[in-house]
Order: structure tokens, then C-alpha cells, then sequence
């Protein structure tokens, strides 16, 4: 699914005088779903993760979505904002997931979707622009083969008749001498 130009311009003048971003209908659902799909794909996709998703069920005009249907929609959201670890002066806040289905509680209102939908919008545009800066590497190799570089590596301590103790280093960099640091580095050859 493409991405949908993310709406979070709703003011309060938009719900005085009821205009278009007004309502939250199945539209606005379906374009955060699919945008919520597209930001974890490009997550899985850069980051080379299997980010767990919560399968909401898409509602239509017969059907009025449960507070558990919000938390789980919202509940995606944040868990790709918890994966996408950007730092908080990026704009991007920590949503509530826990909304209730009591008349009584607090409920979901223009302000909230606006972040839902900003947060998505952030995290699209810096993972995207972060992933230039990402650096991409297999096993280094300099040189010979690693037989070869692994020819001379136990020439670096000598032969004895006895077990020795025997500094790896010229020189002590702070503290205690050389014998004390190696108290326990012994060599039996």
C-alpha cells in the first residue's frame, strides 16, 4: 500500500464550524491503518525487523469501533514509535493507549488524532532520512587470507622450560607495576 498524505492540521475552528477534518470516519481510519502498515514495512524493511502488529478488524458506516479497538489501533502506533527510538525534540509524543469505553472517561478528540497521525508522519521521514546515514557492512577482510594473518600470532610469546609470567605490555599504563598486574596471566609452554 502506497503512503496517504497524513491529515493532523485539525484546529478547533475545524470543529466549531464542522468543516471536512471535522469527523473522524472510516476514511481518516483507513488512511492511519494503511499509513500505519506503510511505517512498518519501511521499519522491517531498513531495520531488518519482525515487528509485531495488532490485527484491528477495518470498520464500515454500520459499525462504531470499541475502546479495545482503539487502544489496539493506537497501541500499533506506539509500539513503531517505541521501535523507532527518536528522540523526543523530533516532535514526536507518546500516545495513550489505554482509553476506556465509559461514558464518564476521558474520550479520543481532534488534538489526539493529530498526534496519531504526526507521530506516523515522523517516523516515516526520519527513518527514511536516517537510512542514508546507516552503514551497511559484512565480515571485514584486509589483506591475506585469514590463514595467513593467523601465521605468526603465538610467536609473541617465547619458549620456556617452566611456567613464566610474562608482561603483555612494555610498560604500565597507571597503578601498580608490571608484576601485579600480571599476577595471574601465566603461560605454561
Amino acid at each position: 500500500m502506497p503512503w496517504i498524505d497524513a491529515v493532523y492540521g485539525r484546529t478547533q475552528e475545524d470543529i466549531t464550524n464542522l468543516t471536512s477534518k471535522a469527523f473522524f470516519n472510516v476514511v481518516d481510519w483507513v488512511r492511519i491503518e494503511n499509513n500505519t502498515v506503510y511505517v512498518r514495512a519501511v521499519l522491517n524493511v531498513l531495520r531488518s525487523l519482525n515487528i509485531e502488529y495488532n490485527v484491528v478488524s477495518e470498520p464500515d458506516i454500520s459499525t462504531i469501533p470499541s475502546a479495545d479497538d482503539i487502544n489496539q489501533f493506537v497501541d500499533n502506533i506506539e509500539h513503531l514509535r517505541i521501535i523507532a527510538s527518536l528522540p523526543v525534540s523530533s516532535g514526536i509524543v507518546v500516545l495513550k493507549t489505554d482509553w476506556l469505553g465509559v461514558t464518564s472517561a476521558p474520550t479520543v478528540d481532534f488534538e489526539v488524532v493529530n498526534d496519531w497521525e504526526r507521530n506516523l508522519q515522523i517516523i516515516k521521514n526520519l527513518t527514511i532520512s536516517i537510512s542514508t546515514y546507516l552503514v551497511f557492512c559484512g565480515v571485514a577482510s584486509v589483506g591475506q587470507s585469514r590463514l595467513w594473518q593467523n601465521r605468526f600470532r603465538n610467536m609473541f610469546i617465547l619458549p620456556s622450560r617452566y611456567p613464566v609470567r610474562r608482561a603483555r605490555m612494555l610498560g604500565s599504563p597507571v597503578g601498580s607495576g608490571l608484576v601485579r598486574q600480571n599476577k595471574f596471566r601465566r603461560y605454561d609452554l
